[in-house]
Protein backbone atom coordinates (compact mmCIF):
# COMPACT_ATOMS: atom_id res chain seq x y z
CA UNK A 1 0.00 0.00 0.00
CA UNK A 2 3.21 2.31 0.85
CA UNK A 3 4.14 2.21 -2.74
CA UNK A 4 0.91 4.06 -3.86
CA UNK A 5 1.22 6.54 -1.76
CA UNK A 6 4.21 8.49 -3.13
CA UNK A 7 6.14 8.42 -6.47
CA UNK A 8 9.07 7.87 -4.35
CA UNK A 9 10.19 4.69 -5.26
CA UNK A 10 10.44 5.31 -8.36
CA UNK A 11 13.12 8.42 -8.68
CA UNK A 12 16.60 6.66 -9.80
CA UNK A 13 19.95 7.26 -8.48
CA UNK A 14 20.90 11.30 -8.67
CA UNK A 15 22.61 12.07 -11.73
CA UNK A 16 25.85 12.79 -11.24
CA UNK A 17 28.66 15.17 -13.60
CA UNK A 18 30.93 12.70 -15.76
CA UNK A 19 34.16 15.11 -14.70
CA UNK A 20 33.21 13.91 -11.01
CA UNK A 21 32.64 10.05 -11.45
CA UNK A 22 36.05 10.15 -13.40
CA UNK A 23 38.08 12.20 -10.93
CA UNK A 24 37.23 10.33 -8.06
CA UNK A 25 38.00 7.17 -9.71
CA UNK A 26 40.97 7.47 -11.37
CA UNK A 27 44.02 5.21 -10.30
CA UNK A 28 47.45 4.53 -11.02
CA UNK A 29 47.54 3.50 -14.81
CA UNK A 30 47.44 -0.22 -15.87
CA UNK A 31 50.55 -1.84 -17.62
CA UNK A 32 49.17 -4.52 -20.15
CA UNK A 33 51.59 -7.27 -20.54
CA UNK A 34 51.17 -10.76 -22.08
CA UNK A 35 49.79 -13.78 -20.44
CA UNK A 36 52.49 -15.90 -21.10
CA UNK A 37 56.37 -15.99 -22.18
CA UNK A 38 57.10 -14.11 -25.42
CA UNK A 39 59.95 -17.04 -26.68
CA UNK A 40 57.15 -19.75 -26.45
CA UNK A 41 56.28 -20.84 -29.72
CA UNK A 42 54.59 -24.12 -30.39
CA UNK A 43 56.71 -26.58 -32.38
CA UNK A 44 55.02 -27.81 -35.57
CA UNK A 45 54.12 -31.63 -33.95
CA UNK A 46 51.65 -29.49 -31.86
CA UNK A 47 50.42 -27.28 -34.23
CA UNK A 48 49.59 -30.00 -36.70
CA UNK A 49 48.00 -31.78 -33.97
CA UNK A 50 46.04 -28.61 -32.90
CA UNK A 51 44.60 -28.64 -36.68
CA UNK A 52 43.75 -32.02 -36.56
CA UNK A 53 41.72 -31.55 -33.49
CA UNK A 54 40.56 -28.04 -34.78
CA UNK A 55 39.20 -30.19 -38.38
CA UNK A 56 37.55 -32.35 -36.66
CA UNK A 57 35.94 -30.51 -34.07
CA UNK A 58 34.80 -28.64 -37.41
CA UNK A 59 34.22 -31.22 -39.38
CA UNK A 60 31.41 -33.25 -36.95
CA UNK A 61 28.56 -30.61 -36.93
CA UNK A 62 28.99 -29.51 -40.38
CA UNK A 63 28.86 -33.10 -41.90
CA UNK A 64 25.71 -33.60 -39.16
CA UNK A 65 23.92 -30.01 -40.93
CA UNK A 66 25.19 -30.99 -44.34
CA UNK A 67 24.08 -34.88 -44.06
CA UNK A 68 20.51 -33.49 -42.46
CA UNK A 69 20.26 -31.39 -46.22
CA UNK A 70 20.86 -34.32 -48.27
CA UNK A 71 18.80 -36.48 -46.32
CA UNK A 72 15.98 -34.28 -46.76
CA UNK A 73 16.46 -33.28 -50.05
CA UNK A 74 17.48 -36.40 -51.60
CA UNK A 75 14.38 -38.03 -52.98
CA UNK A 76 13.12 -41.28 -52.19
CA UNK A 77 14.16 -44.31 -54.15
CA UNK A 78 11.47 -47.32 -54.82
CA UNK A 79 12.94 -50.29 -53.59
CA UNK A 80 12.58 -53.63 -55.24
CA UNK A 81 13.61 -55.55 -57.58
CA UNK A 82 11.02 -55.83 -59.83
CA UNK A 83 11.39 -52.42 -61.93
CA UNK A 84 9.43 -52.87 -65.32
CA UNK A 85 7.73 -55.66 -64.64
CA UNK A 86 3.89 -55.55 -65.96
Amino acid sequence: MAAFVGSSGFMGKPVVAKSQVCASKRAAPIKMTAAGEADMVPDMNKRNIMNVFLAGAVTVPFGAVVGGWVYFLYPPSKGGAGGGVI
